[in-house]
């Protein structure tokens, strides 16, 4: 930060006086310096150091030094959440190298991400990473992460667990993406049920972004969403979750992230859920969704199987219905496996309310039979208390009673009584 100010009393002299032998030298000098310094607790200050920079090498007819700028930007436009600035940048680049188009490849790869496109984004960082393997050892580093948080997305765990070990080894000697990866890592361990290594994770990385204050950045912001997905909806840790939403709020106060009302009221939904106020979370759900469906639309699944979460929990079956299939149609398209298996397993729970068993059956094998493929032992035991539901409905107690013990096992198991004990 000290050096960040420096930088830009150094602009802001450039900027009086306009003289001096060698100021188009040391203006660059200066914007890539507030650059580097600000990229990461500033966006909006680096967004505009590198909008100078790139218009200067443009006058300049400095083509090759101008399409840095602008790759470096479609990764600050993802940050702020202006994902048609960052892909109208991406293709404006008409990069004249392998390694200009490469390095555009893996930064819009980012932009997808959020974008909820995991697919589209793998495909990106698949066709640059070879070429990323020739040149700096960080731009390689940089793909493999991309990559990972790609595949945390679409709840690969396999993929996603070689993915992190491959970033740990090039990110050494880069603390901010050693943190990010271990924050996948977190993320990793709670969909397949390691609750306890979640956790220490997450209190790891947090203890870290204390040191690091306001540097932390985007890091902190990654990590506090992290926290409170996990917190709420699989822990009922409400306390931890609304400690999370105070500081993601905190956070927005200083990033200014276009579209965080909206992930803001989806997370307050989840709490809302949690402590039974339904209809708040309705409210709050179909207030989001329209900004997150244009925003980051990584979040829409998760808004969409909310709300129908809810409106089972008021007995809106028909709505519940709609948005569940809805839901299936999105993750099926988009490859979100965690969001699917909820979207199959909320319709197989309508049409057993509706006492619709023939419809709910399949539904429910799908849910059960992705779980098992997935490795996520959270959604395996929540498919056995709706499996519960359906025998009971079918008038088979021995069975019903069955799927309860086994779901209430594997939630002790896994070291989670607060789901153990929702279990009717």
């Amino acid at each position: 930060m000290e050096a960040a100010n420096l930088y830009i009393m150094a602009q802001r002299c450039i900027d009086e006086t306009g003289t001096g032998t060698g100021t188009g030298d040391q203006l660059t000098k200066i914007l890539e310096g507030i650059w580097e310094c600000t990229r990461v607790f500033r966006p909006d200050m680096a967004i505009d150091a590198l909008e100078r920079l790139g218009a200067y090498y443009n006058e300049q007819a400095m083509k090759k030094e101008r399409d840095f700028v602008q790759i470096r930007l479609i990764n600050l436009y993802s940050q702020k959440g202006t994902f048609d600035k960052a892909l109208d940048t991406f293709n404006k680049i008409d990069g004249d190298t392998k390694m200009t188009k490469a390095l555009s490849e893996c930064a819009v790869a980012y932009t997808y991400t959020f974008l909820g496109r995991q697919d589209t984004a793998i495909e990106h960082l698949e066709r640059s990473r070879p070429v990323l393997a020739t040149g700096q050892r960080f731009f390689l580093a940089v793909n493999t992460i991309t990559t990972l948080a790609a595949y945390v997305w679409k709840g690969a765990i396999r993929e996603a667990l070689y993915w992190y070990s491959r970033t740990k080894k090039l990110s050494k000697g880069h603390l901010d993406l050693e943190l990010m990866a271990d924050i996948w890592l977190g993320y990793i361990d709670f969909l397949s049920g390691n609750f306890t290594s979640g956790t220490k994770t997450f209190l790891r990385i947090l203890d870290a972004q204390e040191r690091l204050g306001s540097t932390a950045g985007g890091l902190s912001y990654i990590h506090t969403q992290s926290s409170l997905y996990f917190s709420a909806v699989y822990m009922g840790n409400l306390e931890q979750a609304s400690h999370d939403l105070e500081r993601f709020v905190h956070l927005d106060r200083t990033l200014c992230v276009n579209g965080a009302k909206a992930l803001r009221d989806l997370y307050d939904a989840w709490i809302c859920l949690e402590k039974g106020l339904s209809t708040k979370a309705i409210d709050l759900l179909e207030g989001a969704l329209p900004s997150l469906k244009k925003g980051a639309a990584n979040r829409v699944p998760y808004a969409i199987n909310a709300l129908c979460a809810a409106h089972l929990d008021t007995g809106e079956i028909s709505c519940a219905q709609d948005l569940a299939a809805r839901g299936i149609a999105w993750n099926e398209r988009f490859g979100n496996q965690d969001q699917l298996i909820w979207s199959y397993r909320s319709a197989a729970k309508a049409c057993i309310m509706k006492n619709d068993l023939e419809q709910a059956k399949p539904l429910l094998v799908r849910a059960s039979m992705l779980s098992k493929k997935c490795m996520m032992k959270p959604h395996m035991a929540w498919n056995h208390s709706v499996w519960a539901l359906y025998w009971k409905k079918q008038g088979d107690k021995e069975k019903a009673d069955a799927c309860t013990g086994r779901s209430q096992r594997m939630w002790l198991e896994m070291e989670c009584p607060y789901q153990a004990e929702k279990i009717p």
